[in-house]
């Protein structure tokens, strides 16, 4: 597998969003933790197939997250992407996955062209459970897949729910 490389920074207060804000010591009577609540956004984004910060030519691809025997597997579909297309960030807890597939063009004068390709640029960002370790992170890129697998310790995870 191809090896990434992921870099790690800061969240700033725009990527945060505003219910960060709500949720703060000042705001006692809330009780449901932050990280379920972005689970829930980004689920709904998913299904309704919006990207957070998404403009005209985004798409979204497929991810598949699977927690089993101490490993947490994260699949991407980006199919056509090469390494360098794609950049790995990790930001406050969550695993940021973005990048850009480039459109060759093509021109027909005869017959029909049709092309149901997605093109553009794509941003998911994954929040990671409690206890992932992504110091450990093990990244990959094969025809297509990104594949991203790092230990989870499941007490710290199990603590956390």
């Amino acid at each position: 597998m191809s090896e990434l490389r992921v870099s790690k920074k800061k969240a700033t207060a725009a990527q945060k969003g505003p219910l960060s804000e709500l949720l703060t010591p000042m705001a006692p009577l809330v009780t449901i933790p932050l990280s379920v609540i972005r689970d829930v956004a980004e689920g709904m984004d998913h299904a309704f197939g919006i990207t957070p910060g998404a403009q005209a030519g985004c798409w979204t691809p497929a991810v598949d997250l699977d927690q089993f025997q101490g490993r947490l597997m994260l699949t991407v579909e980006l199919p056509g992407l090469t390494k360098e297309e794609v950049k790995i960030e990790m930001t406050d807890g969550s695993l940021v996955i973005k990048g850009e597939h480039h459109r060759e063009h093509k021109t027909y004068h005869k017959g029909r062209h049709m092309e149901e390709r997605r093109y553009g640029q794509f941003y998911r960002s994954i929040p990671l459970p409690e206890g992932a370790n992504a110091n450990q992170m093990k990244v990959g890129l094969h025809n297509g897949v990104l594949q991203i697998s790092m230990p989870v310790n499941e007490k710290k995870a199990a603590a956390a729910v």
